[in-house]
């Protein structure tokens, strides 16, 4: 299999798709070339009846370019949901009690995520990286 060129790899996809039913997921999806997600469907177009492509990406216009129906529009988290979220991921379970002080700056961090989920995340759980880095220096004082 290592040796197949582009044309033999594309048959095989078709026959394998064309056997049964799926779906394919293209997630975060930034490329805007209406040329080649025009390619791509002719790649994949087969008569799996049921089979279906769903499409992720914060563009709006790439939405509407891929789609044949119409997009559904996610909500961000509530701040509430936002700050739960992120309190858990920077600190451990009680522990946030203790840190009034973080809690405020968090809820300042919170506001700017615009409720994006990884944003939170990864917000969160980089504010316990500083918050156990500065930990550990005082420890070992």
């Amino acid at each position: 299999m290592n040796n197949l060129d582009i044309e033999q790899l594309q048959s095989r996809l078709r026959h394998k798709l064309s056997c049964q039913k799926y779906i394919l997921v293209l997630d975060d999806v930034w490329n805007d070339d209406r040329a080649k997600w025009i390619e791509l469907k002719d790649l994949i177009k087969v008569d799996a009846i049921g089979s279906k492509i769903l499409v992720t990406t914060q563009s709006t216009s790439i939405a509407s370019m891929m789609g044949t129906v119409p997009s559904y529009v996610l909500e961000g988290l509530s701040v509430e949901n936002c700050l739960s979220l992120f309190l858990k991921w920077a600190f451990r379970e009680g522990e946030e009690k203790e840190h009034p002080n973080l809690v405020d700056i968090g809820k300042e961090i919170v506001k700017k995520c615009r409720g994006v989920p990884l944003v939170v995340k990864t917000s969160g759980s980089s504010l316990f990286s500083v918050f156990d880095s500065q930990r550990w220096e005082i420890m070992r004082d």
